[in-house]
């Protein structure tokens, strides 16, 4: 999976990509559409209904904001997953939000974690580790619990 502040300079040969639904680097439907699967990252915490990744970061949304952004993605979309981006310093209070939740909506969260080594590789327990970061793009590895109902 690619992700990129600039849809261009993803591969063109991609077929998994993120991309910024809204945020500095909003991308376009039109931009979107040029990947077979793409993905949709709230940074704001404010696109629920069109965004299935939750990006805290400093800057983005924070960890408390799960409170309320998972809620709202399961109102939207009942039965989909909750993607949650974090660093790994950021996880253990991540996870301590997602623990306040009630058992459906955490059984239906997804973790997306930054470990950039260069090398191709899980986080245990994540579901997505972004483990390279490129010039223009960032590359990740998912497991089968990270393509599921969009």
């Amino acid at each position: 999976m690619y992700d990129s502040t600039r849809p261009s300079a993803i591969p063109a040969d991609a077929t998994v990509v993120a991309l910024y639904r809204n945020g500095r680097y909003a991308a376009t439907q039109e931009q979107g559409n040029q990947f077979p699967m793409r993905l949709w990252i709230d940074v704001l915490g404010t696109a629920a209904q069109n965004a299935s990744i939750l990006d805290i970061e400093t800057g983005d949304a924070t960890p408390e904001t799960v409170l309320s952004w998972v809620p709202a993605r399961q109102q939207f979309h009942p039965y989909s997953v909750a993607r949650l981006y974090c660093d790994l310093s950021t996880w253990p209070a991540v996870k301590g939000y997602v623990a306040q939740l009630d058992q459906s909506q955490r059984a239906m969260v997804r973790y997306w974690i930054a470990n950039p080594t260069g090398l191709p590789h899980l986080v245990p327990g994540s579901d997505a580790t972004q483990y390279e970061w490129l010039t223009g793009y960032d590359v990740s590895a998912f497991g089968p619990g990270w393509i599921t109902i969009p």
